[in-house]
């Protein structure tokens, strides 16, 4: 038991950057200063006072009560929630093939087919309860259970209603084998109650029987939100090292299991078979098919079908090994889970790393709060909830609680803007924004340009903060961005990529160590170290740089890699560049691969080409 779960917490702490975990904090924030659940806007400039209906509200204010006593409580808390989800999961499974050994290896599966989706969100209470409906549903009592349990649920997070569903399935199931075994209609009354209580107990919310209309909303799929990559279905692939390849793996798993178990209900009646875990895996086998996002539902609901393969598939090995052999089991799987832990850092600073914090602009946010350009904020969605929590004072055009509050309309222009597509001048002087607050790409080159006229104000490696050519910042003095910025590590290394611009590695080094000294956790100041490095000719020098970025958190790894391979080819060595883009290949599912594929084609006809 202690190896399975051991072996299933290695894959508690994706890589991924948990952006909404920030607007979460900030409304719990709320919550406890106002000792009332918000109901309408005050965050952004766009929808402002319209009602916000913050249907997970319970866990942002549990959660904020963390983060107040200490930043790292919320990521320790959420890894004895995730250690909670699997073992549920895992005794669940246990219970139902009587094989701990099978249980471990389901469990095993299941927790790396959900790595990626396990950031620090409120969908894991949903998991969690889930789990502890199928552990409990055999006991009479727990159809008394339902009601209280749903008034938690259902603001805590929207999958209540799946909670709703697995319950009316499992009375529905019920109801149908014991009249199959009546021959005759058989209704326990006592069961459809405690259905009946749980559907009366979901409206225990402040909207009531409104608080469907955000699951319905999800249900369209014509819905510009459904784009988000976090709804779009899984591409099919069998690669193990892929998100995807591990969720078809995996069903193809459960499938086989789910033929098991309906062959032994067939041939030995209930006690060899549930039709209510096949039908239950039928169903969020379809959820995850329709929409990533769904993924890890679907392994905990089919732990059992996938325990029952492996029990399936291990009898005849156990029946031919020795006594000794299969004593040695637990130890093996316990050797096992360990090493699967040997890239997994904890400390210092969980909440930092697993929520990649060194890709939000701490430093321009900083800026910006120093020249105060104004509340109404042009900002790249995946800040939105960041500016929330850490600069309340701006306004925003979004962020991330997309359609609990935000109409088509902005999203779409959102999008447009990012993208500096055509029609740019009319948004802009439809949504007047005092400041912008974007990535120093395309749209802040854009506006930078002598087309707009906007004024780059500060840029790092990160952000871009420009303001339009009427701000009336531009009439007074400006605070020096040393003297606000002097030891931030953004900071620093913006100054460095400066440096290396203008071929000054020898200058461009110092300010990056000082970064990596101020914090060893910015990764892009190991990518900066191996471009300096490659600017001196100096390749052993890219590979130290990596191998200190992977040292420092082996999370690092897909980003490192690319930042490798741009070093590299800027030293003339794309045969090197080539290798190390194909291991920095994005194999997530809030990743878009597409570039990354398109020049590793690009090197390999450069490198064809000599």
């Amino acid at each position: 038991m202690l190896a399975a779960l051991l072996g299933a917490g290695a894959w508690f702490q994706p890589s991924v950057a948990g952006s909404d975990l920030w607007w979460h904090l900030a409304a719990g924030r709320e919550i406890w200063e106002q000792h009332a659940v918000p109901t309408t806007d005050h965050f952004s400039f766009t929808f402002a006072g319209q009602p916000w209906m913050h249907h997970e509200w319970l866990w942002g204010a549990g959660y904020w009560l963390l983060y107040r006593l200490a930043p790292d409580a919320v990521a320790w808390a959420n890894l004895a929630l995730l250690f909670a989800v699997f073992g549920v999961g895992f005794w669940v499974a246990r219970r139902h093939t009587g094989s701990t050994i099978a249980a471990g290896a389901a469990l095993w599966a299941a927790a790396a087919t959900s790595f990626w989706f396990l950031d620090i969100r409120p969908h894991e209470v949903t998991l969690l309860f889930v789990g502890l409906v199928l552990l409990t549903r055999d006991r009479t009592w727990a159809r008394w259970a339902w009601a209280p349990l749903m008034v938690l649920w259902c603001n805590l997070h929207g999958g209540f209603v799946f909670g709703l569903g697995a319950i009316g399935l499992f009375a529905v199931v019920e109801t149908a084998e014991a009249s199959l075994a009546a021959r005759r209609p058989a209704i326990d009354w006592t069961l459809w109650l405690g259905v009946a209580l749980a559907l009366l107990a979901f409206l225990a919310n402040p909207w009531g029987v409104r608080i469907l209309e955000y699951p319905i909303a999800y249900l369209d799929s014509n819905s510009p939100f459904r784009e988000i990559l976090e709804w779009q279905k899984p591409p099919f692939t069998l690669d193990p090292r892929d998100f995807a390849g591990r969720f078809f793996l995996l069903l193809g798993a459960v499938a086989s299991g789910a033929a098991l178990e309906v062959r032994g209900r067939w041939r030995d009646g209930r006690a060899g078979g549930d039709l209510y875990l096949v039908a239950l895996a039928g169903v969020t086998s379809a959820m995850a098919l329709t929409s990533r996002r769904f993924i890890p539902l679907f392994a905990i609901t089919s732990l059992p079908l996938s325990a029952r393969l492996a029990a399936e598939l291990a009898a005849p090995l156990a029946r031919r090994l020795p006594a000794r052999a299969l004593q040695a089991v637990p130890a093996l799987a316990l050797v096992a889970a360990l090493l699967l832990w040997r890239d997994v850092d904890l400390y210092p600073r969980l909440l930092a790393r697993w929520t990649e914090y060194h890709l939000y602009p701490r430093a321009a946010v900083k800026y910006m709060q120093a020249v105060q350009p104004g509340p109404r904020v042009l900002n790249y969605y995946n800040w939105g909830g960041y500016l929330m929590l850490h600069a309340p004072e701006f306004k925003l055009l979004i962020d991330g609680r997309a359609n609990t509050l935000y109409d088509v309309r902005v999203y779409n222009d959102y999008l447009a803007l990012l993208g500096a597509a055509d029609g740019l001048p009319a948004r802009l002087a439809l949504y007047a924004p005092d400041v912008a607050l974007v990535p120093p790409g395309s749209l802040a080159r854009m506006l930078a340009s002598p087309q707009y006229g906007w004024v780059l104000l500060y840029v790092d490696e990160v952000a871009a903060v420009l303001v339009p050519p009427s701000s009336p910042v531009l009439r007074r003095a400006l605070p020096r961005a040393d003297d606000v910025l002097r030891d931030d590590p953004q900071y620093q290394l913006g100054k460095a990529a400066q440096l290396n611009d203008q071929n000054k590695p020898a200058d461009a080094r110092p300010l990056i160590e000082r970064a990596i000294a101020l914090d060893p956790l910015i990764a892009r100041a190991y990518g900066d170290l191996a471009e300096t490095a490659a600017r001196e000719r100096d390749l052993p020098g890219i590979a130290a740089a990596t191998a200190r970025g992977l040292a420092a958190d082996s999370r690092f790894a897909q980003g490192l890699y690319q930042l490798e391979s741009h070093a590299y080819e800027l030293a003339g060595e794309p045969r090197l560049a080539l290798e190390s883009l194909e291991r920095a290949m994005p194999r997530g599912p809030f990743s878009r691969p597409e570039n990354v594929r398109q020049d590793v084609e690009r090197l390999r006809r450069t490198v064809a080409s000599r």
